[in-house]
Order: C-alpha cells, then structure tokens, then sequence
C-alpha cells in the first residue's frame, strides 16, 4: 500500500499537481502512519520494512537504490542548520534512526537502531551506531555484499 501511494505521489509532483500529490501524502499518514513526501527523490528499489509504519522523509531527502529504511525512521532536517539527508546505495537504517540535516551517507552503510546520524558518513562499508553516531566498525566483504538485494 505504501509503496502505491509513494509511487502515485511522486508521479503528481512531476506532472505538477501539487495538490493531488499532497492529497495521496495524507492518505499514506491516515492508511500506514507513515509520512514519505512524494518530493523527495527516492529509487523505485527502496524497501521500507513493516510498511513504513512511522517512517518520516523530508521533501528534500534522497534515498538512493537498495536501501532499506526499517520502522520509526526520520530522514529530517537538523534545525536551525536546514537541509536533509542524502543517502547512498545499499544504506540499510535501523529501527527508530534520525538523520537529521543537509549530510551525505556514503554506499554500503549500516546505521544502527536508535542511532542519531548529524554528520556524513563519508566512508563507504562501515556500520555506525550511538548517539551521536560514530563509526564501530568496517563490514567484511562478504557483510557489504549482503546488502545488495
């Protein structure tokens, strides 16, 4: 369902119907409580875990192919500072993440549940958890090609 509305939102703010699209966004917080804006940019090979219950994206954000964004995730801006997220390939983000702010994750990044990112992950293979996060530790090779699904 969600994926439906997402796609039906994105398809209106390209044809400039705004109102159309904001429409589909409030249908996707009434139906999955999920509030992804049709604006952002978003690959069609992005899974959103548990129907994308909580999940919030900033209308700037961009999610790039293969990620997977887990439950009570927030792809925000980090105010006063503005901007919002941008995410490589294969990012997978835990459970209940903020990302806040105009940052840059790198490709084949775990972020941990509960993890606050603020500042860019630019390497690229790690996993990164905590509050505020910090890189733990770099994924094998065989643990970064697991995300690629």
């Amino acid at each position: 369902m969600i994926y439906t509305l997402l796609h039906a939102s994105q398809f209106c703010y390209k044809k400039h119907l705004g109102k159309i699209g904001g429409l589909f966004e409030k249908l996707m917080i009434l139906t999955c409580s999920a509030h992804i804006s049709g604006k952002a940019v978003i690959h069609r090979k992005v899974s959103f875990s548990h129907g994308g219950i909580g999940v919030i994206v900033h209308p700037v954000s961009e999610i790039g192919e293969g990620c997977i964004i887990s439950a009570k995730v927030t792809l925000g801006n980090a105010f006063p500072h503005g901007g919002a997220p941008k995410l490589g390939k294969y990012v997978y983000v835990g459970i209940g993440a903020f990302i806040g702010g105009g940052i840059n994750i790198a490709d084949h990044v775990v972020i941990g549940a509960n993890s606050v990112v603020t500042k860019d992950i630019s390497e690229p293979g790690v996993v990164v958890a905590g509050v505020p996060a910090k890189i733990i530790r770099k994924l094998t090779p065989e643990e970064s090609k697991m995300l690629e699904w």
